[in-house]
């Protein structure tokens, strides 16, 4: 899985790295009418990367950054489970890389909301990459590293 390759970026970087990695297992884990739980499932997906993408500029200490990890990650095991259970209820579909027609608008808005994150982690990639060494930092990382090989099973 690409994720195993992300981890091993230097510290710094990896970091910044991981939490892509995160979003991206979010999104490929991944309303009313035909689909509904689907198209609410992208909502959900969005505003989640609209939530860190707001949250990354105002990252000033380790302490802030050790939340959003940790947030981070349970938001990832949470979308990880509904995912599944979508996966269960349309054996069929792929949610990601071919939605059906009525999905194509959410699944464009979702990639757009990860565009614009990725935007904004590298941006902040030198400032937040400060705080790599903090050994609390670390132990938060492992801690969403082991969340991420849980989800992967």
């Amino acid at each position: 899985m690409k994720i195993f390759k992300i981890l091993s970026h230097r510290t710094g970087t990896g970091i910044i790295s991981l939490f892509l990695a995160a979003l991206l297992v979010s999104i490929t884990s991944c309303g009313a009418g035909k689909y509904g739980d689907i198209k609410e499932f992208y909502n959900d997906i969005i505003s989640t990367q609209e939530k860190y993408t707001a949250a990354i500029p105002k990252i000033d200490s380790s302490d802030d950054l050790i939340k959003l990890i940790s947030s981070l990650g349970d938001d990832v095991v949470s979308l990880s489970k509904r995912e599944r259970e979508l996966g269960k209820k349309y054996p069929g579909i792929d949610i990601l890389d071919n939605p059906p027609a009525e999905l194509q608008a959410h699944s464009i808005k979702a990639k757009t909301a990860l565009i614009n994150l990725v935007g904004v982690f590298s941006s902040n990639d030198s400032r937040l990459g400060k705080f790599a060494s903090d050994p609390q930092v670390l132990v938060a990382v492992m801690g969403l590293i082991t969340k991420m090989q849980q989800i992967a099973k």
